[in-house]
Parts: structure tokens; sequence; C-alpha cells
């Protein structure tokens, strides 16, 4: 038998041109799933951000239109059966917009506009649950003096 020396056998081990290491190692498995873990919780964090956003958009939406149906009833009413300044109501929510605004309630404020006599502001606020800052709209009534309504009441 011959013998080897030392450099055949490198030879033998490694022929030349070719990498030793040919698979995976686990090193690189290892980045390559954290990286892709990494990747799946951004996706899943943006999906419910952008879930919970459109909750926010569509309840908002909803006081909006809340708002603007409770200033329209106001409007329709006599004036001068609103309430007097400085009081506040709850006056309620339309049954479909209040499924849509959890813990909803619509209040009512009037207040009179600076030193006209015959001016009443009224505002009203939608507040629900989970929600810090309310909507609100606000309208200026024309409130004849009660010689002009007086008559009017049977």
């Amino acid at each position: 038998m011959s013998e080897r020396t030392p450099a055949a056998r490198l030879r033998l081990a490694a022929p030349t041109g070719v990498s030793r290491a040919r698979g995976i190692i686990l090193m690189e498995l290892a980045v390559a799933l954290t990286v892709i873990l990494v990747a799946i919780g951004v996706g899943i964090t943006a999906w419910g951000r952008a879930v919970a956003g459109k909750a926010v958009h569509e309840r908002r939406a909803a006081a909006r239109e809340a708002v603007a149906l409770s200033l329209e009833r106001i409007r329709a009413l006599d004036a001068a059966l609103v309430l007097p300044a400085g009081q506040k109501a709850d006056i309620g929510l339309p049954a479909q917009l209040a499924r849509r605004l959890p813990g909803g309630r619509c209040e009512l404020v009037v207040s009179p506009v600076s030193e006209a006599r015959d001016l009443m502001r009224a505002r009203v606020e939608v507040r629900w649950t989970g929600e810090k800052v309310p909507e609100s709209g606000e309208i200026i009534l024309r409130v004849p003096p009660a010689a002009e309504w007086k008559g009017a009441r049977p």
C-alpha cells in the first residue's frame, strides 16, 4: 500500500473548485426563519390597525350623521319649544345609529348668542364608548319674543 501524505489527504477530502459546505447551515436557517416571522408579525399588525381604523372611521361617520339629523330635528321644531338657555338635555339617537355607536348618547345644549336676545345657539354633541373627542355641531335659532308665540299655543 502506498502511504498518503497530508497534502494528498487534503486533495481527496476537498477537490479543487468545490466548496465543502453544500447545504444550508443551521445559522442560515435561523436567520431566514427570523426574517419570515418578523415579516408575518408586521403584516398582522398592519392588518389589525387597518381593521381598527375602519371601525373608528365608521363610528365617526355614524356620529356625524347623528349630529346632522339632530340639528335638522331641532331646526324643524318651533324655536320656542327648544330648551331654555343654559340647560342640557339628552335627546337620544335614532335607532339605526344607536346600534352603530356603542354606549352612544346625543346631548343638546342651548346658550344665548352674545348680546342678541332673540338668537339662541343650539349645540349638539354625540359621544360614545371609547371615544374621547365627541362629534358636535351647532345652529343659531331665532327665538320670537314671547308675545309672538304665546297666542299661537292652544
